[in-house]
């Protein structure tokens, strides 16, 4: 996945998923990076520019407890680099997902970027841990060949007040073309409304998604790839 972000920042992300019985496995790295920062001793022109270096790398264990109750855990390494300084830490997220006797419901908790980082020059980076809680809905309307997704979840970092309500629905045509929409709130330079397209063909998933911001702070595009082996 690649995430073209606001103010020349850029996010890319690598996963690969493999289940075995009742055990899943997974491996993840995930790089930010923020480019052009410019360099100054002195009012006037930059010095120089540097890119600003954010690494994180992890490996997950899920177990299926029972038929419809699942637990996972992921273990991360971190590491940062701005300018001529680094700093490393280690972090772990923890999650738990059930799938109710009831078609198409679903729900889960996940508690993420448990952990802390070395100072980086004095002061060490404050990992933002968010408790997350959300429920959702997938169904069909079988003589029209569409399905729908439906889902909305809460979210609070674990220190500090801020609270996000997330919002999103998706609609598939004959499983090829999905649109999907969503909104969120809490954010002080976002609208709130984000809005995506998905393509699959055989074990191919393409998926973009579109973010507007307000004031000059412009828009922000996502865009990833899925491979079913």
């Amino acid at each position: 996945m690649s995430n073209s972000w606001i103010q020349d920042v850029s996010t890319e992300y690598l996963g690969i998923t493999r289940s075995l019985d009742n055990w899943g496995f997974g491996f993840l790295m995930y790089h930010l990076s923020v480019k052009g920062i410019e360099v100054r001793d002195r009012p006037g022109d930059p010095q120089a520019t540097f890119d600003s270096q954010d690494f994180a790398a992890g490996l997950s264990v899920a177990y299926r407890l029972w038929h419809d109750l699942t637990f996972g855990i992921t273990g991360k390494f971190y590491y940062q680099n701005i300018y001529q300084d680094d700093a490393t830490g280690y972090g772990m997220d923890v999650g738990v997902s059930y799938v109710p006797d009831i078609a198409g419901f679903s729900a889960g908790f996940s508690l993420t970027n448990l952990g802390s980082m070395n100072p980086l020059v004095v002061y060490p980076t404050e990992l933002p841990g968010i408790a997350r809680a959300g429920v959702g809905y997938i169904g069909a309307f079988s003589d029209a060949d569409v399905d729908f997704a439906l889902s909305t979840s809460i979210a609070k970092l674990l220190k500090g007040d801020e609270v996000h309500l997330q919002v999103g629905g998706e609609i598939t045509y004959i499983g090829l073309i999905s649109v999907r929409a969503g909104y969120q709130t809490g954010y002080d330079n976002r609208t709130g409304i984000s809005a995506g397209l998905g393509l699959t063909y055989t074990d191919l998933h393409f998926d973009y998604a579109f973010t507007p911001f307000q004031r000059e702070f412009g828009f922000a595009h996502a865009v990833s790839l899925s491979i079913d082996l």
